[in-house]
């Protein structure tokens, strides 16, 4: 599975989701900082991967374009 992470008062879903793009892979969840930089973050072993402090966790579907959110970790 495809994961990526965003701060949701900072850029939208699309916003996120069109900078994480390129970089999606199921070896590590893409976080989009408030400034667009991209941080790739290990996929852990054996655990589900869980939103940051104030970010939405967003799964990416096969399809590539639908999109569902996880989690949501507000602060």
């Amino acid at each position: 599975m495809l994961f990526f992470m965003y701060h949701p008062a900072s850029m939208s879903e699309q916003d996120a989701y069109a900078r994480a793009y390129p970089s999606l892979s199921p070896n590590h969840t893409v976080r989009v900082h408030s400034d667009g930089t991209l941080e790739l973050i290990p996929a852990p072993r054996g655990q589900r991967v869980c939103a940051l402090p104030g970010t939405y966790l967003v799964r990416v579907e096969q399809d590539g374009y639908l999109r569902r959110i996880v989690q949501k970790a507000t602060e």
